[in-house]
């Protein structure tokens, strides 16, 4: 079956340009171990198993270290609660179903949100029912459930898509990688804070490529765009807050600040567009 999110290899274009593309969305969601409020992981609505196809190829490659690991971050959080994240290649972010969303109409919008809430209402439901998964990862994740005390307007799911990248003002001041991991080329007068998250660029696409292991050359999917390095403390200027001067006036924007998209993943606001 051809996964419609796996882009061939010489898509990915020459070193450098721009490409229009953004990183992977995903719904950050919240299970339970809690049995009391622990419910099953429902058959998604038009559930088609073969749509997990990239999940199948990663257990048959992963083999017997297999870990549901591999496929999701889970972090700890209150009252027998996880934060689950995406984590690995295939995980819970769909890859290139966000690039239309920074200029998408809300309607075209409410269809992205549904299909990545597709993708991980099925991701689910595979790794925990179906006999392709193997069977200590199918264990680990029935410990955990839909919370029945969460979201209940929404079928206990989060309502809310993990809009990581999407539309940016341009202000009186770009803030850049290199003001980040170089440092400004000049003195910020203006600093009004400090930053000093990792960048933290998620996969932006899964990719079919060329790769040899002898005798033969074969398309194998690879993750293209991830990026995640720490760096040191840097001052956020009051400008990155600011339009232009000739575009607006009386305007203060906190969210969706002034930076490129590598400055932009650095920060708080960029967990929060």
């Amino acid at each position: 079956m051809a996964w419609p999110y796996v882009q061939p290899y010489e898509r990915i274009g020459p070193l450098g340009h721009g490409d229009g593309k953004v990183q992977s969305y995903c719904y950050r969601i919240c299970l339970t171990e809690d049995p009391e409020q622990r419910l099953a992981f429902p058959e998604p609505v038009a559930y088609d198993p073969e749509r997990d196809v990239l999940v199948r190829r990663h257990l048959a490659a992963l083999g017997a270290s297999a870990d549901l690991r591999h496929f999701m971050g889970i972090g700890r959080t209150l009252n027998g609660k996880v934060d689950v994240n995406s984590g690995g290649p295939v995980s819970t972010n769909l890859l290139g179903a966000s690039w239309d969303y920074p200029d998408a109409s809300a309607d075209r919008r409410e269809e992205i949100a549904a299909e990545h809430l597709r993708w991980a209402q099925g991701l689910l439901f595979f790794l925990a029912t179906d006999p392709a998964v193997p069977q200590p990862v199918r264990r680990e994740l029935g410990r955990f459930g839909l919370p029945a005390d969460e979201f209940a307007g929404t079928g206990h799911w989060p309502p809310q898509l993990y809009v990581r990248d999407a539309r940016r003002m341009l202000g009186e001041y770009v803030l850049t990688q290199r003001d980040l991991q170089v440092g400004p080329a000049h003195r910020i007068p203006d600093a009004v804070g400090m930053g000093g998250y990792n960048v933290d660029i998620r996969e932006v696409q899964w990719v079919a490529a060329p790769v040899s292991r002898f005798p033969d050359v074969h398309d194998e999917v690879l993750t293209e765009g991830y990026l995640s390095v720490p760096v040191d403390p840097y001052p956020v200027p009051y400008r990155i807050l600011l339009p232009r001067n000739d575009d607006c006036s009386n305007l203060l924007v906190s969210t969706c600040v002034s930076a490129s998209h590598v400055a932009f993943s650095s920060s708080g606001w960029s967990r929060s567009s």
